[in-house]
């Protein structure tokens, strides 16, 4: 494995603590393989997948989700050390609940679940960073939640801005048309509500991407 693809996996929050000379060695186990994707290639999809878990080395993905009668909806993107696949490896369920698709030539490293179990024996420290991360992911679906349940269409903006909240900034990747739809409100609503949380100094807008004020938002 290339030192770049190594150091992506050692910065990996399920392997955060590990030494990499015991990662290393982690590394030997059976059950783990490393593939790669071309640009615009399904990684994964509701039905086509294998129940795996996998931990991005090189290149982005994006995960989206299918909605009937609608082009796909990007939820999040994948980046080197980001982890995807946790609930689905150990679960029976047929089908896999997003799609995820190479934004750029990607390097995907794959666990199978008894390489885990193996790890996990190994290296406790490992399921539990594991379980940690797998609570945060819960944490934020829930916040989802809010974004299509509040009754006021501000919040329900404020909400899904928070899921898609990056270093400040939110850069749209669908259009207003689509996010109303997504959010189950009219386009003027939308647009109110934007307009709201600019007046109350809880955003910016500006040509290409939406501002959120540290200050005004609770992010986390």
């Amino acid at each position: 494995m290339k030192k770049a693809c190594f150091d992506a996996l050692c910065s990996c929050n399920i392997f955060s603590q590990t030494a990499p000379d015991t990662l290393r060695s982690l590394l030997s186990l059976d059950g783990i393989t490393q593939k790669r994707f071309g640009k615009g290639e399904v990684i994964f999809s509701p039905c086509s997948f294998e129940r795996l878990l996998g931990i991005v080395l090189r290149g982005e993905a994006t995960v989206s989700k299918t909605k009937a009668c609608s082009s796909d909806v990007p939820m999040s993107r994948l980046r080197p050390s980001d982890a995807f696949g946790m609930a689905a490896i150990f679960c029976e369920r047929l089908e896999f609940p997003t799609q995820i698709t190479a934004l750029t030539d990607c390097e995907v490293l794959f666990f199978t679940d008894e390489a885990l179990e193996k790890i996990f024996s190994r290296c406790p420290e490992v399921a539990k960073n594991y379980i940690v991360l797998l609570s945060e992911k819960i944490h934020f679906l829930n916040k989802k939640i809010d974004a299509f349940t509040s009754a006021d269409a501000a919040e329900r903006v404020l909400c899904w801005l928070r899921t898609q909240y990056e270093n400040g900034e939110y850069q749209p990747q669908i259009s207003m048309v689509r996010l109303a739809k997504l959010l189950d409100i009219g386009r003027t609503s939308l647009y109110r509500a934007l307009d709201s949380l600019v007046e109350q100094g809880i955003i910016t807008k500006d040509a290409k991407c939406l501002i959120i004020n540290p200050e005004k938002i609770n992010v986390q």
